[in-house]
């Protein structure tokens, strides 16, 4: 079966090139699994981040709103008051 050196040098050769073959198959599958979560944590933070805009954003919305409301009142009172005053 191995009857030169060369013979050797071509069997450690596959098998080396085999080892490092299984190694970088492993890396790959670790790396995709990483990313995987990493994609799965980005969606989870994005969606919380999305709920925490909405819960907050509306309630600043309505309050704006209500204050514009409450300063025109305010304007249309105290131009009432000045008017009845002279």
């Amino acid at each position: 079966m191995w009857e030169t050196s060369a013979d050797v040098l071509n069997m450690s050769l596959a098998i080396g090139v085999g080892a490092v073959s299984v190694v970088l198959v492993f890396l790959i599958f670790y790396l995709i699994l990483v990313v995987r979560d990493l994609s799965y944590a980005s969606k989870h933070i994005r969606d919380t981040a999305k709920q925490i805009h909405d819960y907050v954003q509306t309630p600043v919305k309505i309050a704006m709103e209500v204050y514009k409301g409450i300063r025109d009142v305010m304007g249309w009172v105290e131009g009432s008051g000045k008017k009845k005053k002279k």
